[in-house]
């Protein structure tokens, strides 16, 4: 059985399964998790949902080969939110947030590995709890080791909670 289907068997007996995002979601905000988890209330995009889907299937795309024009990607991805009225919380952020992503795409290089896959989808069990998880890239080392990359778009991130922010590669590291 591969993992989509354990999944849905899963959720077609009620078990829930958890992602980091749900468990953040729970331990930041229990109204939010409520609206998202338990009411299904679709959720607006925000700027950072929106540009970080669009980077990440970028990135995707350049890991598998695929010739893309990466900064001008990036432009059409801001030109298409700003169509759509997804707007950055203010000017000073929005500016940040372009500069960091600009010097992100000029200095990216493709990794290359022997093994590689690109967004992975894991389920795994820890106790009574399923977990899973979609991992962005995992680099299978020729000494048997794996190595995860986790993408990240947001300028919401402070070096404060950069251990709050690592529990999604602990995450990872038990899954793989």
């Amino acid at each position: 059985m591969n993992i989509k289907e354990k999944i849905k068997e899963l959720r077609d007996k009620g078990i829930p399964i958890y992602s980091i995002s749900r468990l953040n979601t729970v331990d930041n905000c229990g109204w939010e998790y409520w609206q998202t988890y338990m009411e299904h209330l679709d959720q607006k995009d925000n700027i950072y949902s929106f540009t970080g889907t669009k980077i990440h299937k970028c990135l995707e795309e350049i890991q598998n080969g695929k010739q893309i024009n990466f900064s001008k990607e990036v432009n059409n991805i801001l030109e298409e939110a700003n169509m759509l009225d997804i707007k950055f919380p203010n000017e000073k952020i929005e500016d940040k947030w372009k500069k960091d992503i600009f010097q992100f795409v000029a200095t990216y290089t493709k990794p290359n590995y022997e093994k590689v896959e690109t967004e992975k989808l894991f389920l795994f069990q820890l106790g009574d709890i399923y977990l899973q998880g979609i991992i962005d890239l995992v680099i299978y080392n020729d000494d048997g080791t794996v190595s995860i990359r986790d993408y990240k778009t947001s300028s919401k991130y402070s070096n404060s909670e950069l251990e709050e922010k690592g529990r999604q590669l602990i995450l990872y590291g038990l899954a793989m």
